[in-house]
């Protein structure tokens, strides 16, 4: 092969790499999601003891679904109700999104008769899972959210045991 084609062909490679990269017009923008990231559900649970204790409660945008019980004796008690948006609102705004990868979960202590608590929270992007994080520096997010669980649950168990009793 001549010096004269090795050279045109290195070019004509070289030229046509060059336009490849210079056609793709790569804007950093373009790529990412720029919706924002919101909660979609989020599960309580908290399962273990002697008697093999579990209270599940998953709350989604528009219900909250309630079960608990024992299974030596095997007692159950579960109900399901309408979430208000204010309610919804309430709740998942004492979650803060942008924490939720740093808080770390502990060990397990269901082996030792103990109950664990377990928060799923399933977001727009990802699910987030904790286990006992009752140590980490962001559970107090948590501890606020299960307050006000608490009190809309008090509400929503009593109007369902009303109704339940017509």
């Amino acid at each position: 092969m001549s010096a004269v084609k090795i050279i045109s062909s290195k070019s004509f490679f070289l030229t046509f790499l060059l336009l490849i990269f210079l056609s793709c017009d790569y804007k950093k923008g373009d790529t990412q999601n720029t919706d924002e990231e919101k909660i979609e559900v989020m599960t309580l649970s908290h399962i273990g003891g002697e008697n093999g204790f579990y209270e599940i409660i998953k709350i989604k945008k528009d219900s909250i679904f309630f079960d608990s019980g024992t299974s030596k004796p095997s007692k159950n008690n579960n109900w399901k109700n309408a979430l208000s948006k204010d309610d919804w609102q309430l709740l998942s705004s004492s979650i803060k999104i942008k924490n939720l990868d740093s808080i770390r979960s502990s060990p397990s202590i269901q082996h030792l008769d103990g109950i664990d608590e377990t928060l799923i929270i399933k977001t727009s992007k990802k699910s987030h899972i904790f286990v006992n994080s009752y140590n980490d520096i962001h559970y107090n997010q948590i501890e606020i959210l299960k307050n006000r669980l608490n009190n809309i649950i008090s509400k929503k168990q009593l109007s369902t045991v009303k109704k339940s009793q017509k």
